[in-house]
C-alpha cells in the first residue's frame, strides 16, 4: 500500500521499482491517492488501466488516512505500507521480513530501510539484510501482519504524517507486548520526512512519560 498526495513526479519511479522487484512473487500493489491536484490521479488511472496497480481514493488530504484505507481494502495476511519516497531496487527485498513475521508471532512489525545493520538475518533471507530490535518503526517500508494492525485499531488519523502515526502505533504495539524489528537492506532506498510540529506535540502529550521517548525521536 503506497500513500501519495501531489506526487506526480515520484509515484512513477516508486511503482516501477515495485514491479521490477517482484521476482516471481505475487503481490498486489495498491496506491491510495489522498486528493491530489497535480495530475497524479490521471497517471495512476493509466497505470491501473494497464493492470499494474489498484487505485484507491480518499477525499482527505491525509496520508495516514490513505494508509488506513489501503489496510481496509486488502485481505492480504501481510501488509506493506510505504510512501512515494520509498523505492525497492532489488529482488527478495520483502522475503526476509515476511519470513520473520510468520516465524516470530511476538513481532508486530518490521521497518525495511537502506542502512546497514549487524548481520543477524534469519536463515534464507536476502544477503545483506540484518534484523535488529528497535523501539519503534517509522521510516522506510513498514511490514505488518494485517491482524495486528486491525487488533491495534490501525493508525491514528489525528496525526498529519505517516512518521508520527507509525511512531504512535509502535508504542501501542509495545504496550500490548509485541516486539518491533528493523531489517536493513542494500536493495532499498527510503527517507523519512520531517516530523510536523503538531505531530511532535501530540506524541509528547501522549507518550512523554516513557523513559525511552526522547531516544525514539532520535
Amino acid at each position: 500500500v503506497v500513500a501519495c498526495l501531489d506526487d506526480r513526479d515520484r509515484i512513477g519511479p516508486c511503482v516501477e521499482s515495485l514491479l521490477r522487484s517482484r521476482s516471481g512473487r505475487e503481490y498486489r500493489i495498491a496506491v491510495v491517492d489522498a486528493g491530489s491536484n497535480d495530475g497524479t490521479t490521471a497517471l495512476l488511472e493509466q497505470r491501473e488501466d494497464e493492470g499494474h496497480l489498484t487505485l484507491l481514493r480518499t477525499p482527505r488530504a491525509n496520508l495516514v488516512a490513505a494508509w488506513n484505507l489501503g489496510l481496509r481494502a486488502t485481505a492480504s495476511e501481510i501488509v506493506v505500507l510505504g510512501r512515494v519516497s520509498d523505492v525497492a531496487s532489488g529482488a527478495g527485498w520483502l522475503d526476509a521480513a515476511e519470513q520473520c513475521l510468520v516465524e516470530q508471532r511476538d513481532v508486530a512489525g518490521v521497518s525495511l530501510g537502506a542502512r546497514v545493520a549487524p548481520p543477524t538475518a534469519p536463515r534464507g533471507s536476502e544477503p545483506g539484510v540484518g534484523f535488529q530490535t528497535v523501539g519503534a518503526v517509522s521510516g522506510g517500508w513498514l511490514v505488518f501482519p494485517r491482524w495486528i494492525l486491525c487488533h491495534l485499531g490501525g493508525f491514528d488519523e489525528s496525526f498529519a504524517s505517516p512518521t508520527g502515526a507509525a511512531l504512535d502505533l509502535s508504542l501501542r504495539a509495545r504496550d500490548a507486548g509485541y516486539r518491533l524489528l528493523r531489517a536493513e537492506s542494500p536493495s532499498l532506498d527510503s527517507s523519512d520526512g520531517p516530523l510536523p510540529p503538531d505531530d511532535l506535540a501530540r506524541l509528547r502529550a501522549r507518550w512523554a512519560g516513557r523513559r525511552d521517548f526522547a531516544a525514539l525521536l532520535g
